[in-house]
């Protein structure tokens, strides 16, 4: 079993407002404290430790007076502390653990630039160590290392692994340029809407992680459900919208006196999808990011045994090959998702299953690639 002492071991160069003395303590402390229950619930929350001499994010609740940091007073307030964007605030003064509040550390979405109007940012992050608590014993660690290069470590079952990010696999990357050309085209847009195209899929994507459901999103490469897609899908509910891309063209031409209503219309389509995600079956989007059904069962047949099938390097701008794969290792739900990629070239398939892993899938040059298991990580993905 890898120790909190070989943890901070990874986290170096450490130029956090904590000496690794009390760092392997907080550890230690949130390893007993991740297993206790409250009120039937394991607690879920996000630790923030700054960067030394630097400002503070906004803070959303500041204590009167510094609170020490015991493992009772964790276990007592977690359940009160927002999840992510938000995390409790724990740095070291005199040789002891406090926490000053509660910081919203991290921001997504739209906000409005003096200079160059509404805009959308895909996530920023005040510069800190960030630990979240997901499960017993389960952490996800966001170390920022030397020339600014930022390390995602996740402690689960004893083990110490990198991880990577949804937001940065080269599938999505790729695909999410296509999308906002064809968006832009179809619109007149002359915006590069690109960062908004891959916050929405990040977001929605993070939002269904979240409910730790289990779930399949396929995004075709045409427009409408041609016969060849109709042969490879039983779509039981078809639907004609939210349309995603009708709203990011409404988003580049929006005036002050309706960005109010497209707010409001952008995240009731976007909690409806993900509301609609717990239904069994796929979700199907159009290459325009418009929902043409739910409820959606694969049908398309087995791949053949030469086909090839690829791990693809994540966090990667490019394609490219990590070893091959043995889809015989998989459930029936991304076995299915690959039959479906091999069918339908061009479409991407994403599987994310009920541990909190993301799968994506993607045909390429006559063989099957798919990236993963990816996670969402703060400073990445939207939320």
């Amino acid at each position: 079993m890898v120790t909190p002492e070989q943890i901070a071991s990874h986290l170096i160069p450490n130029n956090y407002w904590i000496s690794n003395e009390k760092l392997i303590e907080l550890l230690y402390l949130l390893f007993a404290m991740s297993l206790r229950k409250e009120e039937s619930r394991y607690p879920k929350f996000q630790i923030f430790i700054p960067f030394k001499n630097e400002e503070l994010p906004f803070p959303a609740l500041l204590f009167k007076e510094p609170i020490k940091i015991t493992e009772d007073i964790l276990h007592r307030i977690s359940s009160g502390i927002p999840q992510r964007p938000y995390g409790l605030c724990i740095y070291e003064n005199d040789g002891q653990l406090f926490a000053n509040g509660i910081f919203r550390f991290e921001y997504s979405g739209f906000s409005k630039d003096k200079n160059y109007g509404y805009k959308y940012t895909l996530s920023k992050t005040f510069r800190g160590l960030i630990i979240r608590i997901d499960d017993p014993g389960h952490f996800i660690i966001m170390h920022l290392a030397l020339h600014g290069q930022v390390i995602y470590y996740e402690y689960k079952n004893g083990k110490l692994n990198q991880v990577f990010d949804f937001n940065m696999n080269p599938i999505i990357l790729l695909d999410a340029q296509k999308i906002s050309t064809i968006i832009a085209s179809k619109y007149n847009l002359s915006a590069n809407v690109t960062p908004i195209v891959r916050g929405l899929i990040s977001e929605i994507i993070s939002k269904v992680y979240s409910i730790s459901h289990g779930s399949t999103i396929l995004f075709l490469p045409c427009f409408d459900l041609d016969e060849n897609i109709k042969n490879n899908l039983n779509i039981y509910i078809e639907t004609v919208g939210p349309d995603f891309g009708k709203l990011i063209a409404e988003f580049v031409l929006i005036s002050d006196t309706d960005i109010q209503t497209f707010f409001d219309k952008w995240s009731m389509s976007i909690d409806t999808v993900v509301n609609m995600s717990k239904v069994d079956g796929a979700l199907i989007f159009n290459s325009e990011l418009k929902l043409l059904g739910i409820r959606t069962v694969i049908t398309s047949q087995t791949l053949s045994d030469d086909t090839p099938v690829y791990k693809a390097l994540p966090n990667n701008a490019i394609l490219k090959q990590d070893g091959s794969v043995d889809l015989d290792n998989f459930g029936t739900r991304h076995r299915s998702v690959a039959n479906f990629c091999n069918s339908i070239n061009g479409a991407i398939g994403i599987v994310i299953s009920e541990d909190q892993e993301i799968r994506v899938f993607q045909k390429h040059d006559n063989a099957i690639y798919i990236c993963g298991p990816l996670k969402i990580l703060p400073g990445l993905s939207a939320h």
